[in-house]
This record gives C-alpha cells, structure tokens and sequence, in this order.
C-alpha cells in the first residue's frame, strides 16, 4: 500500500489512481468503486463501494470535509485513512473482467485551535 502526503482536517484532498494491465500498459477499468476507512478499518463518512462515474485509465478520488474529519488529541489510527478502489478490466492476453485493487493511506493532521 503506498503512502501519500499528509491531508489536511476539514480540507480537500485528491487522490490519483493509475490502472495498468499485467504487462504494465495502461489499461482503463470496465467499473470501479472505492472505499475509504481509518487505521482501524471502520469506514468513514459512510463511503464505501462508491461508484468511479468517470472510468479511465488514471482517475482522481476527491475526498474533503468529513472525508477528513478528526478528532482532538485522537488515537493516531483515527487520523489513518485507507483509500481502496477496487476495478475490474479486460486483457488481451489473460481474459474478461478480472478483478484489480489498488490501495494508498494517508495521515490527516489536525488543524491547531486559535
């Protein structure tokens, strides 16, 4: 799983995800959900198995407000977030619609009080 730059709490964040086939070509999915929880692995914001609507081979998942909501002085698995998107595409070589799985986490740091 790779990890990405720091998000910010109450913010934007957007995630780029690359597909490629099993000889490394670009290869774009014939659908796509993603899910997103926290280092425990409870879902947050309710989004899981969320649709891709814009199917290509590098898609962008925008998350923002309670995407990235944490809380005060919280365990720091609470500030983890898992971004999984789960695809499935034809080759050439090997057969129709197999399934792929892409994965990245990233910390959200919590704004100072002022």
């Amino acid at each position: 799983m790779d990890q990405l730059a720091d998000a910010t709490d109450q913010s934007s964040y957007v995630v780029q995800v690359d597909f490629s086939d099993e000889t490394g070509a670009e290869v774009t999915p014939t659908a796509a959900t993603w899910t997103l929880t926290d280092g425990n692995g409870d879902l947050v914001n309710t989004r899981e198995n969320i649709p891709v609507t814009s199917l290509a081979s590098t898609i962008y998942v925008a998350l923002s407000g309670a995407d990235l909501d944490v809380e005060e002085a919280g365990d720091r698995t609470e500030n983890l977030r898992c971004l999984v998107v789960s695809a499935s595409y034809n080759s050439i070589l090997t057969g129709s619609l197999l399934p792929i799985k892409k994965a990245v986490k990233f910390l959200v740091t919590d704004l100072p009080q002022v």
